[in-house]
């Protein structure tokens, strides 16, 4: 399956950055035929500008706020997976590019720097153990993805060891696990492994899936269902729960159908996101696995533009996580959705609505 994208950003002396832009837009340049000419007299293609639907406003109207401790914990963080990892300077510096300890430091903006070190970690962990899953080793071997999974849990309890120079991967997440088991409840860290396991129950679904091929002829909700497991969200918001110190929310809090939805809200946000940015790159080359193309031939003869107003209007179904929650006002109820306030692009909508 297709690899999500990985943005960089530069750092910058203020930690509030501008707002995001009201729509984005996607540019198709109309593939041409290996076999025809580019002769300068030939007329150029038209480009197609498909605007997405103005979303942003409603829901992301808060500015980014980053960690203060970003730059510094950014050196130490980039540092210590390259070495981990054994990798060469040239490896080293194309990460630090990358910047994933930019997005640990939006997510985490209030914890302190030794918290931010950690969620730094994970974020490269997670990018790494996925790539295994997409286009590595595990992309069509289930027994061998099972076993992965099943051994990288056994780390996550702390009822297995393994050492940095076999299992860099691997030995990452037993660093993450061993701060997160010292520094949380049981509870929580039961809470942390579950939503680790719906990430998992999607990579081997999508491995399942690859080897069957099964993949190209996924319906809508189908796709749908894989991704919002397999895109790794779940386990961020658990990420972020634990670097804000939101670690004490008993299970039916945990469980409250308004928060359910909500995490699954920002996972579909998420899935958009990511196939709005790839959707030139998935045209160019013909993959049929993405939101817009999959509503585009579902949808007999849908334009670009129609299948993109229809994916956005079916999958923003604000009203289920609205009609299920009723809030009290009670100090538990006000930090159920702590998380989702730093984490995601849902809560605020949520809120914004049932006033």
């Amino acid at each position: 399956m297709r690899k999500r994208h990985r943005t960089g950003a530069k750092s910058t002396k203020n930690s509030r950055l501008p707002r995001p832009s009201p729509s984005m837009y996607t540019t198709l340049q109309p593939r041409t035929s290996r076999n025809q000419s580019s002769s300068p007299t030939q007329p150029k293609p038209r480009r197609q500008v498909s605007p997405s639907p103005t979303f942003s406003p409603p829901i992301m109207t808060s500015d980014v706020r980053v960690n203060p401790h970003y730059a510094k914990v950014k050196r130490r963080a980039d540092a210590r997976v390259a070495r981990i990892m054994m990798k060469d300077d040239n490896w080293a510096a194309k990460n630090a590019k990358v910047d994933l300890a930019f997005l640990a430091s939006a997510w985490c903006f209030t914890c302190d720097g030794g918290t931010l070190d950690l969620a730094m970690d994970w974020n490269h962990w997670v990018f790494l153990f996925d790539d295994q899953f997409d286009e590595g080793h595990l992309m069509t071997d289930l027994t061998a993805a099972e076993d992965e999974i099943e051994k990288t849990v056994a780390v996550m309890r702390g009822t297995l060891r393994v050492s940095a120079k076999e299992l860099p991967v691997r030995y990452m997440m037993q660093t993450i696990s061993d701060g997160v088991r010292k520094n949380s409840t049981p509870e929580f860290q039961k809470h942390w492994i579950n939503m680790h396991q719906l990430y998992y129950s999607g990579l081997l679904q999508q491995v399942n899936d690859t080897q069957a091929e099964k993949l190209s002829s996924y319906t809508i909700q189908e796709y749908i269902e894989l991704r919002v497991r397999n895109i790794g969200v779940y386990p961020a918001i658990a990420l972020t729960q634990y670097a804000e110190g939101v670690t004490s929310l008993p299970e039916h809090i945990l469980q409250h159908p308004s928060l359910q939805e909500c995490m699954r809200v920002c996972a579909e946000l998420v899935v958009l996101v990511n196939d709005i940015a790839s959707f030139k790159k998935d045209v160019a080359l013909d993959m049929d696995l993405n939101i817009i193309n999959l509503t585009r031939k579902g949808g007999h003869g849908l334009t670009t533009q129609q299948a993109m107003d229809q994916t956005f209007v079916e999958m923003l179904h604000w009203e289920i996580c609205i009609g299920a929650s009723e809030p009290d006002d009670t100090s538990e109820d006000r930090k159920e959705l702590k998380c989702e306030k730093h984490g995601s692009l849902s809560s605020r909508r949520c809120r914004e609505t049932q006033r």
